[in-house]
């Protein structure tokens, strides 16, 4: 009885084992060399329209809330960025376009 169950899990493991089919391993390059290249970005200069738009909806978000947001973001990523404007009035920095800012904005993108 318990041969067959060994059996099979050691089929199992050996067929997670195998080579990925060409169209997978294809997907599997581009999204590693996607998150690679959004790491690397994280340390150049951020573009000054992101900036300021981040900036301006983060401040908004401290001020106001959700109330007369004026932004054209998909709400969840609004959401996170409700997140960012509670965290920057938590530990009371002051809201500039610069890499914090960039960071904390990056974060969904990343995961």
């Amino acid at each position: 009885m318990f041969h067959h169950i060994r059996s099979f899990a050691g089929s199992a493991w050996c067929s997670m084992l195998e080579p990925a089919p060409v169209q997978f391993r294809y997907l599997q390059i581009y999204l590693i060399a996607a998150i690679a290249c959004n790491l690397l970005l994280l340390f150049f200069e951020g573009y000054g329209g992101d900036l300021g738009y981040w900036k301006s909806w983060v401040s908004q978000l401290e001020r106001n809330g959700y109330k007369d947001f004026n932004g054209n973001y998909p709400p969840l990523y609004i959401h996170w960025l409700y997140l960012v404007a509670k965290f920057y009035a938590w530990v009371d920095v002051p809201i500039e376009a610069n890499n914090l800012l960039k960071y904390c904005a990056q974060i969904p993108v990343l995961v």
